[in-house]
């Protein structure tokens, strides 16, 4: 402004000359008067562009309201620290649970029946956000029981599944979601905790989300009445009682994505106590010897660690796990608790070993037989093939000398 005020005093003077000093005041104040204007509207402009940039930084730190919590494929994937793996025997619903969280279609395609569909570990291809706000990884895997040995043992599929999520998951996990039929409660449910301890140790029921599958309209609080709450209670014995939520699913045809305020509850639910569970363990992370084995090979094979006293043969983790060594199971891999039914079972398993080893022995006796029969036979040759040795006698006469004879 004082510049225009300067300005217009000297093109003034040039103009009209000294004598006419008044006009040129004249012109000199509408000259101010245009700078006072103009650096006022300089001013709210200025002001105005930096209110919309810190409006604009604010709406995309807190978001779009009503987003959705799953990015879609051309977003930035966040970084997701909690993981969430979905157990349970074969045909109990996991698939669909994986679907019900994270709407992945694509990954997880759920099929009717009591057959396991998946094979090992099945990885969501995005995190999903819980309530508290914790990016969450989902991973399916393939059913615990092997239906060819009457839900006796533990599935090959599941075994190779829990390995692979070692190598993935060496940091350890937050949740173990444990899908249980409502229609299959009680001895399957135990069958399966007892699964869960074996390969994880009590250490894991802290981690607990069990989820009701296929409630067929019934509330949770007729499902878990006197009786099945006292399984629980003596299944997790010391631990606390766990987290029990029941969920509507759709079925193979994607019912929840045709209803979703149907299924939105039930989604709710188990977001809310995956929230409760990483609260109660202070977002610490579980994990074993095989995972913290894991973690350590593959932190030694991205250092670029090839000694073979340094790494291990990537099959040994594999080879201790199915014998039963980590986890001090039967000798015959991960067998878990059975009914009194299944003692002959058992009994017949025993009395093969049994004569296996009756065999072995009997063999390792006969080949020392053998090898002492070889030992005499050739001691026998070597005596026959041995020169006669010559006899000398001597006889003694009369007159003191002798002869031979």
């Amino acid at each position: 402004m004082i510049y225009l005020y300067i300005y217009a005093i000297c093109d003034t003077i040039r103009e009209y000359g000294w004598g006419k000093r008044q006009r040129a005041d004249l012109k000199a104040q509408r000259y101010a008067v245009v700078g006072v204007w103009a650096t006022l509207l300089y001013a709210l402009a200025s002001g105005l562009f930096v209110v919309a940039a810190l409006c604009f930084v604010m709406w995309g730190a807190m978001g779009v309201p009503g987003a959705s919590a799953l990015p879609d494929s051309t977003s930035a994937t966040p970084t997701a620290n909690t993981v969430l793996v979905v157990n349970g025997p074969s045909g109990n619903g996991k698939t669909s649970l994986c679907r019900l969280l994270t709407g992945d279609k694509e990954r997880f395609k759920p099929q009717s029946g009591a057959k396991s569909a998946t094979r090992g570990v099945v990885h969501a291809r995005f995190p999903v956000q819980t309530p508290r706000g914790l990016w969450a990884i989902v991973a399916d895997t393939a059913g615990f029981f092997d239906t060819s040995h009457d839900a006796l043992f533990v599935s090959r599929e599941h075994r190779e599944g829990y390995r692979q999520l070692a190598e993935r998951y060496g940091h350890g996990i937050d949740v173990i979601i444990v899908c249980s039929d409502c229609g299959r409660w009680g001895e399957i449910f135990e069958r399966t905790m007892t699964i869960i301890k074996n390969q994880m140790g009590v250490s894991v029921l802290n981690r607990i989300l069990i989820v009701i599958t296929k409630k067929e309209g019934r509330k949770l609080e007729k499902i878990l009445d006197d009786d099945a709450r006292k399984k629980i209670e003596q299944t997790f014995e010391t631990a606390p009682f766990p987290e029990v939520v029941a969920v509507e699913m759709g079925g193979e045809d994607g019912e929840e994505n045709r209803y979703p305020e149907q299924y939105e509850p039930s989604r709710k639910a188990g977001m809310n106590a995956i929230d409760r569970i990483v609260k109660r363990n202070n977002g610490s992370k579980w994990s074993n010897h095989l995972f913290d084995q894991a973690r350590k090979e593959v932190t030694e094979a991205a250092a670029g660690i090839t000694h073979p006293q340094k790494m291990r043969d990537k099959n040994e983790i594999v080879k201790q796990f199915n014998n039963g060594q980590l986890d001090k199971v039967a000798a015959l891999g991960l067998l878990v608790e059975v009914k009194a039914g299944d003692d002959e079972l058992r009994a017949e398993e025993a009395e093969k070993a049994r004569v296996e080893k009756e065999n072995k022995e009997v063999g390792d006796k006969a080949a020392k037989l053998e090898e002492k029969a070889t030992k005499l036979e050739e001691e026998n040759k070597e005596l026959k093939n041995r020169p006669p040795e010559v006899h000398h006698h001597y006889h003694y006469e009369s007159d003191n000398s002798c002869s031979i004879m």
